[in-house]
């Protein structure tokens, strides 16, 4: 299509590829530079039973309640993550203070 026009750089020929597989780690870090996602798998995928089995909630359950009445009959808002119970998360930073680009995984 835009190789018919003279010197834009474009070429009708695609290179044959050398038929190397990339590391995966080396792949994922080229999906995420060049898309900003992950594609072909997530970094922490080999960790996600291990890390499912140290953790007591999900984040989304921070935000999680219900409504549950007491003896005395009033009706109060409970979460589903008690006020004050030390919560840890598991996770991968991907941008550090001051960088201007990279997304939370």
């Amino acid at each position: 299509m835009f190789s018919d026009v003279e010197d834009s750089g474009f070429q009708e020929s695609v290179p044959v590829p050398d038929g190397i597989e990339w590391d995966r780690r080396v792949k994922l870090a080229q999906e995420h530079d060049v898309l900003g996602i992950y594609v072909s798998d997530h970094p922490l995928r080999p960790y996600e039973y291990a890390l499912s089995k140290e953790r007591d909630y999900c984040i989304a359950d921070i935000a999680v309640s219900e409504e549950y009445t007491d003896p005395s009959g009033g009706v109060h808002e409970r979460f589903k993550v008690p006020e004050g119970k030390p919560v840890r998360f598991a996770g991968m930073r991907t941008k550090t203070l001051g960088e201007t680009r990279g997304s939370y995984a």
